[in-house]
């Protein structure tokens, strides 16, 4: 006859199905922690990122009225020799010129992009 079998250390002579349970619910406990942990950081990672934005978009804000006293400035001095008329029409074909150039940039990068491509195939 053989040795009746015990449970091993650490059990308590829990079943299977007892064991089972307590790994599931420890199981679901981890997981949830740890979204409640990503959620966390994601949350603190928008706030960082929405801060960024902010800045970038005073930048432009800044960046554009920049724009306008100098063109403003160009302007003025221009009208001495050219007068105001002149001058006027000079900035205005200056920033339709550089305008050309950004929306013709712009446009051959939008197109050089092929979405099935993977980005190391991609020309930049």
């Amino acid at each position: 006859m053989s040795a009746p079998t015990r449970p091993e250390a650490g059990t308590d002579g829990a079943s299977v199905g007892a064991l089972f349970g307590s790994v599931t619910r420890d199981l679901s406990s981890l997981v949830r922690e740890e979204l409640t942990l990503a959620h966390a950081e994601l949350r603190g990672e928008a706030s960082r990122t929405g801060r960024a934005v902010a800045t970038f978009a005073a930048a432009v804000v800044a960046g554009g009225f920049a724009l306008l006293f100098l063109s403003a400035g160009l302007w003025a001095a221009l009208t001495v020799p050219l007068g105001p008329a002149w001058a006027g029409l000079a900035v205005g074909v200056l920033w339709t010129l550089l305008a050309l150039v950004m929306y013709r940039t712009g446009r051959a990068r939008l197109r050089a992009i092929r979405p099935g491509r993977p980005p190391a195939a991609r020309p930049e």
